[in-house]
C-alpha cells in the first residue's frame, strides 16, 4: 500500500474529515456518528441542518466515503445559504460526486487558501 493510500485510510493530514467548515460566511460543526437519523429513521449516511448550523457523516464508513458525504452535505448547504429552500436530491447527488472528483483529482486547484477554510 502506497503512502497517500495509507494516509488516506488512517485519516491523517489533510485527508481526514474537517471539525468545521464554513458556507457563506457561516461556519458548520462536522460531526461524525454513529447513526445519521432524519425524520425518526435511521439509515442515512449524511445530514446538513440549517438551524443548529451542523453537518453530520455516519463515522462507520471509509474515508472515500465520508469525504464523498460531506461534499454532498456541503452543497445541501452552499444552495440553502443561496435562498434554495427546495433541493432536487438527485441533481445535489450527481453535482456532489462530480465536484468531490474535481476536488480529489486537483488537489492544488485553491492553492494556498485550501488549508486555511475556516479560521
Amino acid at each position: 500500500m502506497g503512502e497517500f493510500d495509507q494516509r488516506l485510510e488512517r485519516g491523517k493530514g489533510a485527508l481526514s474529515i474537517p471539525n468545521k467548515i464554513k458556507v457563506a460566511g457561516i461556519v458548520y460543526t462536522v460531526e461524525e456518528k454513529d447513526v445519521v437519523i432524519i425524520d425518526d429513521c435511521a439509515g442515512y449516511v449524511g445530514l446538513y441542518n440549517y438551524k443548529d448550523t451542523r453537518i453530520e457523516i455516519l463515522k462507520d464508513m471509509t474515508l472515500q466515503r465520508k469525504q464523498e458525504t460531506l461534499v454532498h452535505e456541503v452543497l445541501h448547504a452552499v444552495l440553502f445559504e443561496f435562498g434554495l429552500k427546495d433541493h432536487d436530491e438527485e441533481l445535489v447527488e450527481r453535482a456532489a460526486q462530480v465536484l468531490y472528483q474535481v476536488l480529489k483529482d486537483n488537489p492544488n486547484l485553491l492553492g494556498n487558501y485550501q488549508t486555511s477554510i475556516v479560521q
